[in-house]
């Protein structure tokens, strides 16, 4: 459960004026700490908070407000992770590389397919 979703968190009421200017912290973490997430969780928590109380403000009720921010932030995240994937290679490609010429000009799947990332 995030802090703005417990009763009584300190700095969180929806009773109080709504702004859509919350900020979001920077990270203080590197980018290879394991708790970085964690660290993007905290700086976010008020602005999201600020955008769940708004919402509801308006007229949007918790399941709209919650389903649509979750499809929103679903297509974030595949935008995002078509944005890092690398472009598959062209059978042009791998002819330039030799790859198709050493299999007698036949592709394989295993030669044009992107080995998955280790994480």
């Amino acid at each position: 459960m995030f802090e703005w979703q417990k009763a009584g968190a300190a700095g969180f009421s929806p009773l109080k004026e709504v702004t859509m200017s919350q900020s979001v912290e920077p990270p203080i973490l590197p980018e290879d700490s394991p708790d970085r997430e964690v660290n993007c969780e905290v700086a976010l928590e008020a602005a999201f908070a600020a955008l769940v109380t708004a919402s509801e403000a308006q007229g949007w009720t918790p399941q709209e407000t919650a389903a649509t921010l979750l499809k929103i932030a679903t297509e974030h995240a595949y935008r995002v992770e078509a944005a890092a994937a690398p472009e598959l290679p062209t059978s042009k490609d791998k002819a330039k590389s030799g790859v198709l010429a050493k299999n007698g000009n036949k592709a394989r799947v295993e030669d044009i397919t992107p080995k998955p990332k280790k994480r």
